[in-house]
């Protein structure tokens, strides 16, 4: 979870998620129900998040940038309007060849992979002077 400025960043585990029956609208949804209600996420109830985009897939390396993956923003950035399962979008087919995810429109999300939420018109806004303010 994103915040530009200034720059702010934690994590969210979602243990035992239900890939075969979710939507990424349901992870979107999911992900506000628990900002909305875990005390330690109090400081980023007043982001209007809008966005959710792979930041690393697991055993991947990690882009420079601590907090957002500047690159795939046309591949790795979810459609939240998509009503496939996330199963269908390529979640838990990590081993897939790069050419097949790419034909069948997946996402190749796998166990591990991190997935960030943000404000899309504040992330172009940081990315045209991606300076860094903790």
């Amino acid at each position: 979870m994103s915040d530009f400025e200034p720059l702010t960043s934690t994590n969210i585990i979602l243990k035992d998620y239900d890939i075969a029956h979710k939507t990424p609208k349901d992870l979107f949804e999911d992900i506000m129900k628990e900002i909305k209600t875990v005390g330690g996420l109090r400081p980023y109830r007043n982001v209007e998040y809008d966005t959710l985009k792979i930041y690393t897939h697991a055993h991947g390396s990690k882009t420079m940038n601590l907090v957002i993956n500047f690159e795939h923003d046309d591949d790795w950035t979810l459609d939240l309007s998509s009503t496939s399962h996330l199963h269908e979008l390529g979640v838990g087919e990590y081993f897939l060849a790069r050419s097949l995810v790419q034909a069948t429109n997946t996402y190749n999300v796998d166990n591990e992979t991190e997935i960030s939420i943000f404000n899309k018109e504040a992330y172009e806004e940081y990315k045209k002077n991606p300076v860094e303010k903790w």
